[in-house]
């Protein structure tokens, strides 16, 4: 459950970000739809990266470890993103973020597979599935609020605030996660 709240936190606060970037390629970094599609390219060829890097780690590392690293990792850069007001800056910052959110979900996913018993396992998977993507759009909901009164730059680092937070709380609370 602890892994699953993690992911839940993470869903609502951290991934507003991808339906923000419209606003925030527009209003932020001053750049038009093919500068919008850029960084976009940044974020999936991070993705890309994290999931061949994670491919070759193999079981060299401690999932549960890296999983927490990521976690930090993908709020800190959210963090940083929320201040960045200059193009190229922001390329680099969404390239680390798509890194460490593939990073985090792939680890997330496998660690609950791993962790789940057998006859479980597809009614847990099921629930991840619902909180990882069915939650995201809640997010999108309050980071708008948000965004609409404050700025996008604050609905993007408040949340990603929160998820620090949440994170630094909750693998405190939880040190099972790490040693899986």
């Amino acid at each position: 459950y602890a892994l699953i709240r993690v992911i839940a936190v993470y869903s609502i606060f951290a991934l507003a970000y991808i339906s923000m970037m419209p606003v925030v390629a527009q209003d932020v970094l001053h750049t038009d739809a093919a500068g919008y599609g850029l960084l976009l390219t940044f974020v999936g060829v991070g993705a890309l990266t994290g999931a061949l890097s994670l491919g070759l780690l193999g079981m060299r590392v401690k999932r549960g470890t890296l999983f927490i690293y990521s976690s930090y990792a993908f709020a800190v850069l959210l963090v940083i993103f929320s201040l960045v007001h200059v193009r190229w800056l922001a390329s680099v910052v969404l390239f680390a973020l798509g890194f460490a959110m593939l990073l985090n979900g792939s680890l997330a996913n496998g660690l609950l597979q791993s962790i789940v018993p057998d006859e479980l396992r597809g009614r847990v998977v099921s629930a991840y599935v619902f909180v990882s993507v069915g939650l995201a759009p809640i997010g999108s909901f309050i980071a708008g609020a948000v965004a609409e009164r404050a700025g996008v730059d604050w609905a993007i680092g408040g949340g990603a605030v929160i998820v620090l937070v949440y994170s630094v709380w909750a693998f405190r609370r939880y040190p099972a996660i790490r040693e899986v």
